[in-house]
């Protein structure tokens, strides 16, 4: 292996993820981890109540400093270390505030390819719908956006993206460049994931 592989490798290897999860009791947390599944599952065994993810960024070379200026800004409402008696979309819209300033949220190697994942909303309703994807990502390369169109398809059968985040980097993609024109998908988009594109009615 050359240095310079050895180097990525562990450059990947020290990213982590921040994550929102909340309580059956309605607290919420800020935290990071590298496996958010594995680190929930540990809370639950360890306090005996259910915890749901509700949202995860990344991953982050500085996830730590992103969690930490996340509980700065929540600090009057921290029941308990990492633990926050707010709304969960308040954190999510917070951290969503927060990765815009951070330039390492942009992107990352991984399997190969040159891929950016990008740290917008992830509050988005989870959704599994198979035919939508495909007609989105037909959408983008009938429209002469094949990188944008092989890249998220590429990411989503990889796993590296969830459906919603894969619609939701396709209507990113779609506003940038102004289709505004193109109502049937973005229509189709927005009921089923409850976004509002800014500039359209």
């Amino acid at each position: 292996m050359s240095t310079r592989t050895g180097s990525h490798h562990r450059k990947i290897n020290t990213m982590k993820y921040v994550y929102v999860m909340q309580s059956a009791s309605g607290l919420v947390k800020i935290g990071v981890s590298k496996n958010v599944s594995q680190r929930r599952k540990h809370l639950e065994n360890q306090s005996g109540v259910s915890v749901e993810v509700i949202a995860t960024f990344g991953p982050f070379n500085a996830a730590t400093r992103l969690e930490r200026t996340a509980h700065d800004l929540f600090s009057q409402d921290r029941e308990s270390g990492e633990w926050f008696a707010i709304k969960a979309k308040d954190a999510v819209d917070a951290i969503n505030k927060i990765t815009s300033t951070f330039e390492d949220s942009a992107s990352h190697e991984k399997e190969g390819y040159g891929t950016s994942i990008s740290a917008a909303e992830r509050y988005l309703l989870c959704i599994d719908d198979a035919e939508l994807i495909t007609n989105t990502v037909t959408y983008l390369r009938e429209n002469r956006m094949l990188d944008e169109g092989e890249r998220l398809n590429r990411l989503f059968m990889a796993g590296s993206l969830t459906t919603r985040d894969f619609l939701y980097e396709c209507q990113m993609s779609i506003m940038e460049r102004k289709f505004y024109d193109l109502l049937e998908i973005h229509n189709d988009l927005k009921s089923k994931v409850q976004m509002y594109l800014p500039g359209i009615v």
